[in-house]
C-alpha cells in the first residue's frame, strides 16, 4: 500500500487514492484511548458474566480471545455496546488526532447512526483466525443508502479508523484503492435485525491491500471506499476505533 499523507487530505480523500494514512495518537493518548475501551470493556463483561470479570481483566483486553469461550461472544457485542460514553468521546476530541483533522478539513460533527444522543466513537474486537468476527467488504455509503442515518445536506462523509491493539502485517483493515471512484453492486439484507449490505462480486476479484498499521495509526477514507476488516492471523486480539465525521463539501 503507497502510503498517502494528510497533507492536503481532502485532495487524497476525493483524488485517485481515496485514503490518506499519517496520523496517529500520541503515546500517551493511545494508553488513554485503550483504557477507557478497557473500562467499557469490563463493565460489559461485569454485567453479563460477573464471575469471570478478575479473569478478564487479569488477562487484558488484547488476550480477550483466551478466554472467550466463557462468553455468548457472538450476542454480548453488538454495536450499541460498543460506543463508548459521551465522557470519552468529550475527552478523545481533545486529542491531537482530532485537532490535526480539523487543521485539514475544517471542523466537523461525528455521526450518531445508532441515536444514543450524541457523537458516536466505538471500537471492534477481532480475534485471532475468527472469520465470523469480520464483515464482508463494503462501502460505508451503502449502510447509509439503506437508511443507517441522515446526512446533513451541505456536508460529506467521511471515515476514520484507528488500530488500538494490532499486530503490523498480522491483523487490521483491507481496502481498495481507487475503488470510491466506481459504482459496484450489492444488495441489502437482513443480519442482526437490520438492512445490511452484501456485496454482488466476489472478494478475491478486487485487490485487497492490508493496512499495515501500528498501535495507534489511522487512516482516513472516502465513505465509498470498499474495505474490510482483515481475520487476525497473530496471536492477539486485534482492537481497533472508529467514527464518521460530517465534513463541508
Amino acid at each position: 500500500m503507497t502510503a498517502i499523507t494528510t497533507t492536503r487530505l481532502r485532495e487524497s480523500l476525493e483524488g485517485t487514492a481515496g485514503f490518506a494514512t499519517g496520523l496517529r495518537l500520541e503515546k500517551e493518548e493511545l494508553d488513554r484511548v485503550r483504557n477507557l475501551i478497557e473500562n467499557q470493556w469490563r463493565s460489559r463483561i461485569r454485567r453479563v458474566a460477573p464471575e469471570q470479570t478478575e479473569a478478564f481483566a487479569d488477562r487484558g483486553l488484547d488476550r480477550y480471545h483466551e478466554l472467550s469461550h466463557l462468553l455468548d461472544d457472538g450476542n454480548i457485542w453488538p454495536k450499541r455496546e460498543r460506543i463508548l460514553p459521551a465522557a470519552a468521546v468529550s475527552e478523545i476530541r481533545q486529542m491531537s488526532i482530532v485537532k490535526q483533522l480539523e487543521s485539514e478539513l475544517g471542523e466537523f460533527a461525528i455521526s450518531d447512526e445508532e441515536e444514543v444522543g450524541y457523537e458516536e466513537i466505538y471500537w471492534r474486537l477481532v480475534r485471532p483466525n475468527a472469520s465470523t468476527d469480520v464483515g464482508p467488504v463494503h462501502a460505508d455509503s451503502w449502510f447509509w443508502d439503506l437508511g443507517h442515518g441522515i446526512t446533513p445536506a451541505d456536508k460529506q462523509r467521511v471515515k476514520v479508523w484507528i488500530a488500538i491493539y494490532c499486530e503490523p502485517g498480522m491483523s487490521g483493515l483491507r481496502i481498495v484503492p481507487g475503488s470510491h471512484l466506481q459504482d459496484w453492486p450489492y444488495h441489502g439484507e437482513m443480519r442482526g435485525g437490520i438492512v445490511k449490505p452484501q456485496i454482488d462480486f466476489k472478494e478475491e476479484d478486487v485487490p485487497l491491500e492490508l493496512f499495515h498499521s501500528q498501535p495507534g495509526e489511522a487512516i482516513v477514507f472516502h465513505d465509498r471506499l470498499l474495505h474490510g476488516g482483515a481475520v487476525t492471523r497473530g496471536d492477539r486480539t486485534r482492537v481497533s476505533l472508529e467514527f464518521t465525521m460530517f465534513v463541508d463539501k
